[in-house]
């Protein structure tokens, strides 16, 4: 891989333990001295659903987030601030990739 690499993740993400994994990674690629830009944000509050535009899901489909990610339910806020930073900090590390 010849690149600069963002990894976002939940703290207690509802799909898989992406803290752990993004530390993981992070490591490795420090260790090999990986000469790109590698960044990772951890959100305290936030489901898996780290994707913009699910604030305007109707129907079956908001039902199911709700209902499959318990961190939406229990911080539907956080959730929501964690997307729109998310969306923040792609749209910046794109503007900056050499």
């Amino acid at each position: 891989m010849h690149a600069d690499v963002l990894f976002l993740a939940a703290k207690d993400d509802d799909a898989w333990p992406s803290d752990i994994a993004v530390q993981r990674m992070v490591k490795v690629l420090e260790e090999a001295n990986y000469p790109y830009r590698v960044e990772a944000h951890i959100y305290e509050k936030a489901s898996h659903a780290l994707t913009d535009g699910l604030d305007e899901m109707k129907g079956y489909a908001k039902w199911a987030l709700n209902h499959m990610l318990p961190a939406e339910k229990k911080y539907p806020e956080e959730c929501e601030k964690a997307r729109q930073d998310s969306f923040k900090r792609i749209l910046r590390f794109l503007r900056e990739w050499d």
